[in-house]
């Protein structure tokens, strides 16, 4: 699947509403300076809503920032109880169990309950 983006306007405060694929964004004149770039995940949450870079998802009552790390796509401080150490992986499985409930632009207050482990 080729991969697919959304922004959010510094200037204006506002996320796009349409999302676009790479060859839309090299064939445009944007001015990158202005946006912050997210890409989506290619995964779904459990009411069917698209995982997006920087989205703040809901899992077993707990709060997670949805990042890009080097290989895959991680959840910030989450770990599982069967891991012998904590680690950012989260399952295709649980990303359908998980709940998209904001972002860090357009929800900034939830970030201060993001679970974040040291």
């Amino acid at each position: 699947m080729e991969p697919k983006f959304r922004f959010w306007n510094k200037i204006v405060g506002r996320m796009t509403l349409k999302s676009y694929t790479l060859q839309e964004i090299c064939d445009s004149e944007i001015n990158f300076n202005l946006l912050n770039i997210m890409q989506y995940v290619d995964l779904k949450d459990k009411h069917g809503i698209e995982y997006c870079q920087d989205d703040i998802v809901k899992y077993r009552n707990k709060f997670y920032r949805l990042i890009k790390g080097n290989y895959q796509f991680e959840l910030v401080g989450f770990s599982e109880s069967s891991q012998c150490t904590p680690s950012d992986f989260f399952s295709e499985d649980a990303f359908k169990e998980g709940e998209i409930v904001g972002n860090i632009y357009e929800t900034p207050e939830l970030s201060f309950d993001i679970n974040f482990q040291l």
